[in-house]
């Protein structure tokens, strides 16, 4: 299970960047 949150806190912050840039598009 800390391997699962490891994994999906990098990504989350990913998924954010991914939609900020979707936004100034």
């Amino acid at each position: 299970m800390d391997v699962s949150v490891h994994l999906i806190g990098p990504f989350k912050t990913f998924l954010n960047s991914m939609m900020a840039h979707t936004e100034l598009k």
